[in-house]
């Protein structure tokens, strides 16, 4: 039997949750979640506390494993070199979300490690070191007008190094 601090969270719902909770225990405010991106990601709010961040809630299953593939240009400058590894990303409309209405993106992953990063943060660097690719694979949405209505669209995504990412538990540790 597995004991219940090394369990993983199997789905973005147990990990929401764990996040909420988390957070509930080092803020000691409630998290009001509100679904985004169809119920893919979570806003989580502070209820009461005005000095508490509010988070955009992103549940992966893995890192970007692709990343020195797809940042080779970036990754061949000499003082890049120390990002090689593993990426993380994020599609262009809910970064420009979070950039709005957010302090930071939360990641989450089944393992309960969390990390963060300002959605601001992840903009500039990816704009500046040209780390923003347009999905070669056309994502296909059903538009909601009561028909059989789809939109095709190729997305646009940013990804950056894992090692700009700060473990959640880390940053605010005691």
């Amino acid at each position: 039997m597995v004991s219940m601090s090394k369990s993983l969270l199997l789905n973005k719902d147990m990990a929401f949750d764990y996040a909420i909770r988390f957070l509930r225990s080092k803020y000691d405010t409630w998290f009001s979640p509100l679904p985004i991106n169809k119920g893919r990601h979570r806003l989580l709010q502070p209820q009461v506390k005005e000095d508490v961040p509010v988070f955009y809630c992103l549940y992966k299953r893995e890192f970007m494993r692709e990343f020195n593939l797809f940042a080779q240009n970036f990754l061949a400058k000499p003082d890049y070199e120390i990002y090689r590894g593993l990426g993380e990303s994020i599609n262009q409309e809910w970064l420009d979300y979070a950039i709005k209405i957010a302090d930071y993106l939360l990641f989450i992953y089944p393992d309960k490690k969390m990390y963060i990063i300002s959605p601001a943060a992840v903009k500039k660097f990816c704009e500046k070191h040209g780390l923003i690719r347009t999905q070669a694979k056309a994502n296909e949405y059903k538009l909601p007008d009561g028909g059989e209505s789809k939109e095709i669209i190729h997305e646009k995504t940013y990804f950056f190094p894992v090692k700009l990412l700060e473990r959640l538990e880390e940053q605010w540790r005691g």
